[in-house]
């Protein structure tokens, strides 16, 4: 019976095979694709939750926090109902709290002043004979008696084979001795040439119109000649 109903329905529905097939195959593949979307779905959460994990540090493992610190009041105190005023409570938080810190906006400003150096300018003018590398001249600090590294009293001094005539000094207060040299022994005048020095006071350095006094002046000597002069100058010393 069955295969005689099965040879009318094909007699009479020629297509009823070919469309079963066809259904199950279109089953088939809507059950592929929901598979595979099924399994994006879940790579795509997979992927998210991993990659949360990492960008919290240690490698997707959390550390765990410390709980909350629990507040704890203290116990307050009893007291006796008959006193006119309940003791004082203040409930205390177990907590580490720390300590502000205040900028400070007091400002101090410290201005040192500036260093006075008080001197005395004295000229030394020279009028070279025909050898000029003859002549030399220093000045040398008697008292007090200064404190340089090599215990020098030597202060001022004319460079080698100087030909300028004229330089200042400035000197502190103090006793000075004046010395000038000529190698040949003939001093500044008046075989090889007509020459002569002067020494002149122009008082405190910085100070204008002061009146220039001659400490002392020379032409005809030997080897040396000294002349012991005081700074500030005073008029009354002598010619060694």
């Amino acid at each position: 019976d069955d295969e005689e109903n099965n040879l009318i329905n094909s007699i009479l529905n020629p297509a009823g095979p070919r469309q079963a097939r066809e259904k199950r195959e279109r089953g088939f593949l809507i059950l592929i694709i929901t598979l595979i979307c099924l399994s994006i779905v879940v790579a795509a959460t997979v992927g998210g939750v991993l990659g949360s994990r990492n960008s919290s540090g240690g490698g997707g493992i959390v550390e765990k926090s410390d709980p909350p610190v629990p507040f704890s009041p203290t116990t307050p105190p009893m007291y006796n109902n008959s006193t006119s005023s309940p003791p004082s409570f203040s409930p205390t938080a177990i907590l580490s709290t720390p300590n502000p810190t205040i900028p400070s906006t007091t400002t101090t400003t410290t201005t040192s002043l500036p260093t006075i150096t008080i001197c005395y300018n004295v000229d030394i003018i020279i009028n070279h004979d025909k050898y000029p590398e003859d002549t030399s001249w220093t000045i040398e600090q008697l008292q007090p008696p200064p404190l340089p590294l090599n215990n020098d009293t030597i202060v001022a001094f004319s460079p080698r084979n100087d030909t300028n005539q004229s330089r200042t000094v400035c000197l502190n207060r103090g006793l000075y001795n004046f010395t000038i040299w000529d190698d040949y022994g003939d001093g500044l005048c008046c075989q090889w040439g007509i020459g002569n020095y002067t020494l002149v006071y122009q008082g405190r350095n910085g100070e204008e119109e002061q009146e220039e006094e001659v400490i002392a002046t020379g032409a005809v000597f030997n080897t040396s000649e000294s002349t012991t002069f005081s700074i500030p100058y005073v008029a009354t010393t002598e010619s060694v």
